[in-house]
């Protein structure tokens, strides 16, 4: 009989804990909600065996708290100081993936980003959900391209713990605050293979992002 390889088998406990890390990531959830396993298996259709295990998975990871009085998980609440910490995690690795990028990009990989840019560039009037939804498909296609793996799964990890956050952003961002000059340069860069100039721009553009939260907070 001929040997074939087997299909591979994903199981309920991944599947759950890819719906829910990309829910947070996203900023469904607010910063301080609860996340009881009963009603997120509800939500996603499944038992409370992989919800459980995937909320382990994410407390071990340091991405959600756990209730000390009823074990619950949580999302962690927004300070001052995890804002600045988490984007400036992002300034350091997503500035050398950008560098790299500009070394590293191919041709098809350009033509696709032009797509995406101008998507992005066409959904201004869009909810705010679906701008950063390709928002974040912009800059995985910029990362990926940097032929980096240790590194892209770095920045995704940290867009992970960011992703509480976005409520703030969505809700609060100041009316005409935009990067949208930033990426601009950074795919001129990118074009250019200009590896100096695409690293300094994505920098920009995410501590300009940190320094505008921070400002909100101090606001609220």
């Amino acid at each position: 009989m001929v040997e074939l390889e087997q299909i591979g088998y994903t199981s309920m406990q991944d599947v759950a804990y890819e719906r829910i890390r990309a829910a947070l990531a996203r900023g469904t959830f607010r910063p301080g909600e609860s996340l009881p396993t009963r009603t997120l298996a509800k939500a996603l259709g499944v038992s409370t065996t992989p919800v459980r295990e995937a909320l382990t998975r994410l407390v071990a990871q340091n991405v959600l708290c756990v209730d000390p009085v009823n074990g619950t998980p949580f999302v962690p609440s927004i300070t001052p100081e995890l804002i600045a910490e988490i984007y400036e995690l992002r300034a350091v690795l997503e500035g050398l993936a950008a560098e790299h990028a500009a070394l590293n990009i191919t041709k098809e990989e350009l033509a696709q980003l032009e797509k995406i840019w101008a998507r992005l560039k066409a959904a201004k009037t869009a909810d705010y959900q679906q701008q950063q939804l390709i928002s974040e498909e912009f800059q995985d296609c910029v990362y990926r391209a940097a032929r980096r793996p240790v590194l892209l799964d770095l920045i995704r990890s940290v867009w992970l713990r960011s992703g509480v956050v976005l409520h703030l952003l969505a809700e609060s961002c100041p009316k005409g605050f935009s990067v949208e000059g930033h990426r601009d340069k950074l795919f001129k860069a990118l074009k250019r293979g200009d590896s100096a100039q695409a690293g300094a721009t994505t920098r920009a553009a995410v501590l300009a992002t940190r320094d505008m939260l921070l400002r909100i907070m101090q606001k609220s």
